[in-house]
């Protein structure tokens, strides 16, 4: 399966969220991989050594938690060449009982410091 990249650029000192929706087939696999870049030229790719990663599906901005993909249960790796990998299990989505949730993407550096990279609407649809 081939995926189709998606590229974030980190501008001067902090990162401007990027907008992205995301739809799963419940029962499916899911994967995306997102490659965050230093510079607006997409020439260097930002060093992930050491960071965290969580991805927060949410019933609303700001509700309720209704599933988390992290670097801690191994459903977002964090790759060579600043790849942010994120997976899912069919067992996994075919848990998923909503339709659609709010989503953030944040990544955490070695000295602690949060950077909000993604943000959007995640589907989740019934084959």
């Amino acid at each position: 399966m081939t995926l189709a990249p998606f590229c974030l650029v980190m501008r001067e000192m902090s990162v401007d969220p990027a907008r992205l929706s995301f739809t799963v087939w419940r029962g499916t696999t899911f994967e995306k991989a997102i490659t965050y870049y230093e510079d607006r030229d997409e020439a260097s790719p930002h060093d992930l050594t050491g960071f965290t990663a969580e991805l927060i599906l949410r019933d609303k901005i700001g509700g309720v938690t209704l599933a988390a993909m992290t670097t801690e249960n191994a459903m977002i790796e964090l790759r060579a060449g600043g790849i942010i990998f994120l997976q899912a299990t069919p067992e996994v989505t075919a848990s998923w009982t909503f339709n659609a949730a709010a989503y953030s993407l944040t990544v955490t550096s070695p000295a602690g410091r949060t950077d909000a990279l993604l943000h959007g609407l995640f589907r989740v649809r019934d084959l």
